[in-house]
């Protein structure tokens, strides 16, 4: 009899927890979903393994913490894909698709204790050529951003590369849109 209730006890206690699970009511699951959701937890940036590419080096002379992301599709801004963060005066180099739009979102913030602001929060977009070497450098001033994106291939002499910049919108998930075009 008591080798018979070794092997029911396991049954019991995953029969108590299913109990507690159905419990916990559908408001508070969808209000935990929501919540995940809008938090954002973009996938990770993976960097082109074929076709031609170019390289970005992002130096940040900023006093924040500098985020940059990638779009899958980037004349609709859908698709958003995260690099690891870029510290203040550290750098950090990306390999990224060339020949064709490229458009990434680059924002500043600045973390306070349990939260965080966030400066600078723009869709910056522009053609990268194979095999060519860009530097985007970052900066900050008086309640004001400042960037400027070269043309490094050369090293002795950078060329400043134009950005258009593209209206950022609220996407509802990683899927969704992040610009208004």
């Amino acid at each position: 009899m008591l080798t018979c209730w070794k092997r029911l006890a396991p049954n019991l206690a995953m029969e108590r927890a299913a109990i507690y699970f159905k419990a916990l009511s559908m408001k508070k699951f969808f209000s935990l979903s929501i919540t995940i959701a809008l938090v954002g937890c973009a996938s990770p940036y993976v960097p082109p393994t074929s076709g031609p590419t170019a390289k970005i080096r992002f130096e940040n002379d900023a006093q924040r913490n500098l985020y940059i992301s990638y779009f899958d599709q980037s004349s609709q801004c859908v698709g958003r894909r995260s690099t690891e963060v870029i510290l203040p005066t550290t750098e950090q180099e990306h390999i990224v698709r060339a020949n064709s739009d490229l458009t990434f979102q680059y924002y500043l913030t600045n973390h306070n204790g349990g939260g965080h602001e966030q400066y600078c929060l723009m869709n910056l977009r522009f053609h990268p050529k194979a095999s060519n070497v860009y530097v985007f450098r970052t900066s900050e001033g008086f309640n004001n951003c400042r960037w400027l994106m070269t043309d490094s291939t050369d090293a002795n002499a950078p060329t400043p590369i134009e950005l258009k910049r593209i209206v950022w919108k609220r996407g509802f998930d990683e899927s969704s849109s992040w610009c208004n075009e």
